[in-house]
């Protein structure tokens, strides 16, 4: 059995800038709806490796809208996400308000691997992972620099790890 990688986007696949008008290297500014992110066209590579060892979830407040805009973005088919109705509180919160959804979601599959990729996880989630660890479902969880996004060293981790937890 793949296990799941739960994929958030903005401050993952789409960092946040440091305030200059020009992209990050290797980065462009493309403009979805009314918002404009920086995106790297890398990450469809990566996106379709992860695809290859992990059953790929949209974690992320885009909600449906992650595959109206992501989605074709990144060459990917629509995914599954995870919905978190009318609580979104957004980052900056002393605690990981995904955290209930996540924890909801994955007690449907309480067998599962899970992974987690997200800049807005804090000591909850990460406690709340090992205590699924502990009893016995592999769970890794790893919180992205936002100003960075997902790199080359982050998917060789995840792809080491599904591959230890695939079967």
């Amino acid at each position: 059995m793949q296990p799941y990688l739960l994929i958030d986007i903005d401050g993952v696949l789409c960092p946040y800038g440091t305030g200059r008008r020009h992209a990050r290297e290797g980065y462009q500014w493309i403009t979805l709806g009314m918002t404009t992110v920086q995106w790297s066209p890398a990450h469809r590579l990566a996106l379709a490796r992860l695809g290859d060892t992990f059953r790929l979830h949209w974690a992320t407040g885009w909600e449906a809208h992650a595959n109206y805009y992501f989605a074709p973005l990144y060459d990917l088919p629509p995914l599954p996400y995870i919905s978190y109705g009318n609580e979104y509180f957004g980052p900056g919160a002393s605690y990981t308000f995904k955290l209930p959804y996540i924890a909801e979601w994955a007690s449907k599959r309480p067998d599962t691997p899970i992974a987690w990729i997200d800049d807005d996880i804090h000591d909850d989630a990460m406690e709340w992972a090992a205590e699924r660890r502990i009893a016995g479902t592999p769970t890794l969880f790893m919180r992205i620099a936002p100003h960075v996004g997902l790199t080359d060293d982050d998917v060789e981790e995840l792809l080491t790890w599904g591959r230890e937890h695939s079967g």
